[in-house]
C-alpha cells in the first residue's frame, strides 16, 4: 500500500527552492566561484537528508531548518542590494619555494 507523506513533499519543496535562491543569488551577486554558493547549499541539504534517515530528525524540523536558511539568504540579498554589505574575497598566496623543515606539515 501507499503511504503519502506530506512533510516530505514539502521538504522537497523547499529543497528546490533553496536550490532556486541559491542559484540566483550567486548570479546576482558573485561573478566568480557562484557554484560555490550553490554546491554549499547543495552539501547543506544532503546533510539534513542524512539527519531525516539516520539521525532522527524529522521531515518537519528538516523543513525548519531549510527555510532558516532561505531567510537568512533573503536577508543577505537584501543587504547586499542596498550595499549595507559588501562581499569580500580571501586570497591566499601560495609560495613555490619548497617547505622547510620546520614548515613541513604535520600529515602526509
Amino acid at each position: 500500500m501507499y503511504s503519502h507523506n506530506r512533510d516530505k513533499d514539502q521538504f522537497e519543496d523547499k529543497a528546490r527552492e533553496l536550490d532556486k535562491l541559491s542559484q540566483a543569488l550567486s548570479a546576482k551577486h558573485i561573478l566568480y566561484g557562484a557554484s560555490d554558493l550553490y554546491f554549499e547549499a547543495q552539501r547543506f541539504i544532503a546533510r539534513i537528508k542524512r539527519d531525516i534517515e539516520s539521525n532522527c530528525l524529522t521531515y518537519h524540523g528538516g523543513i525548519e531548518l531549510i527555510i532558516e536558511q532561505i531567510d537568512h539568504l533573503h536577508e543577505q540579498d537584501v543587504l547586499l542590494t542596498f550595499e549595507r554589505a559588501k562581499i569580500y574575497i580571501v586570497v591566499e598566496k601560495k609560495s613555490n619555494q619548497p617547505l622547510t623543515e620546520h614548515q613541513q606539515p604535520l600529515l602526509p
